[in-house]
């Protein structure tokens, strides 16, 4: 009978407690190579928890930078993947276009990407393997119904 794969365990994943004053340092030195402006102090600290595996929900007004909590933490942790889920298609495509545009490697799975690989190659195939080389990845609402 095979085992299950272990329950995935933050405290064991974790190398640095982000939301102390030397992780909120290390976040700001990490970005600083990446990003061509300075972090708001939410920013930093919504970062901070996102990386320590805490749940975040942000409420600020439109232009306040609530899009880059989609990519600093990426930009911050090697390996890290965003996962976005977002309500339209124009809204991931022009995500993924801005985000190509900042150096991200992006990725919209929706409906219309679906065709487009259907097209190229009959099965879903076309992205397995892949979604590892991108860091943020836009996923259309209708699809995870």
């Amino acid at each position: 009978m095979l085992e299950p794969p272990p329950v995935f365990d933050w405290e064991v994943q974790r190398k640095y407690n982000w939301t102390k004053p030397d992780g909120l340092d290390l976040i700001k030195t990490k970005l600083s190579s990446y990003a061509a402006f300075t972090p708001h102090d939410f920013q930093l600290n919504c970062t901070a928890l996102i990386l320590n595996g805490t749940d975040v929900v942000c409420i600020t007004a439109t232009g306040d930078g609530k899009s880059a909590l989609i990519y600093m933490p990426v930009m911050v942790q090697h390996g890290a993947i965003s996962l976005v889920v977002s309500p339209t298609n124009f809204l991931e495509s022009d995500m993924e276009a801005s985000f190509r545009n900042k150096g991200l490697s992006a990725l919209a799975i929706n409906g219309e990407t679906l065709a487009a690989a259907e097209h190229c190659r009959p099965s879903f195939v076309f992205f397995h393997g892949r979604l590892s080389t991108f860091k943020v990845v836009f996923f259309d609402f209708a699809l995870c119904l």
